[in-house]
């Protein structure tokens, strides 16, 4: 959903019509708080090995 620039909330409205959830359902909050985590880990993943190639570049 990034490419596509799509908000949290359009995000969960989309999720829950596509697996068949009642719109009122919170079950698509689940699995966007686990894309935030996932991402999360993926850009402080991409910051220590930004930082580790700066330390073994200035060594």
């Amino acid at each position: 959903m990034d490419i596509a620039k799509v908000s949290e909330a359009e995000e969960e409205r989309m999720r829950s019509f596509l697996m068949g959830w009642a719109p009122t359902s919170k079950t698509s909050v689940n699995y966007t708080r686990r894309h935030v985590r996932l991402k999360a880990q993926q850009v402080s993943l991409a910051m220590q090995t930004k930082q580790v190639e700066g330390v073994l570049s200035d060594a």
